[in-house]
């Protein structure tokens, strides 16, 4: 699975056990919640997305620590937070140490690394309609926020220009791999046509339709 070989930020060599870098709202997020649930592992203690301290940095037994990167108060653009996921999204888990990014990488590791009822079936056949699935799910995650921003979340997501600038600044020194500072600025100044956010509708609507003609024929 895809593991960080040199993280930027020092905190996550530092975490002991699991830590869950996440916000309870956001999708990507809640998926690797329910792959946790699934696998046994309860929500344990809270802990501040940087603490540090002796106790903080200790895992739990059967649990995970929950380190709320809070996208209201934009915890996910400071530098903190940017060096420890260069993309500025969540989640990020830690495991011992070692930093997984991307939700549905993180899951592949939790089937992996963790005993129980496979999250993906090892039967070749299941395993290749299951993968669809995964894959359509990373292409798909975009969508999710153009949606959720628009009919959801309105002004409240938009960043003034001061945020953007340091949106900018931190991107650079990064990937941007979510496109994140060319999303806002359209975001935050209205520009982005309404045609862009019926598409992504779209697209996730024909995904659901896919999936629950495939849950009405047994599957």
């Amino acid at each position: 699975m895809p593991r960080v070989e040199q993280p930027t930020s020092p905190i996550p060599g530092a975490l002991k056990g699991l830590h869950l870098f996440h916000f309870d709202g956001a999708p990507c997020a809640q998926r690797v919640r329910f792959a946790l649930g699934e696998k046994g592992l309860a929500r344990g203690r809270e802990e501040k997305f940087d603490a540090v301290t002796p106790t903080a940095v200790e895992g739990e037994a059967g649990r995970w620590v929950s380190r709320i990167v809070s996208l209201v108060r934009k915890d996910h653009m400071t530098q903190t937070y940017a060096e420890i996921h260069p993309n500025m999204v969540v989640p990020a888990l830690a495991h011992d140490g070692d930093l997984y990014l991307e939700s549905m990488d993180i899951i592949e590791y939790l089937d992996e690394a963790f005993g129980g009822a496979p999250l993906i079936p090892t039967k070749p056949s299941l395993r290749a309609a299951t993968m669809k699935r995964v894959e359509q799910a990373k292409e798909l995650h975009r969508s999710i926020r153009y949606v959720t921003f628009h009919w959801g979340l309105g002004r409240l997501a938009m960043l003034n220009p001061k945020e953007r600038r340091q949106l900018t600044e931190l991107a650079h020194q990064g990937e941007d791999g979510e496109n994140l500072v060319s999303f806002y600025e359209g975001y935050s100044n209205r520009t982005i046509p309404e045609a862009v956010y019926c598409d992504h509708l779209a697209k996730l609507y024909e995904a659901f339709r896919e999936v629950n003609a495939e849950l009405k024929d047994g599957r």
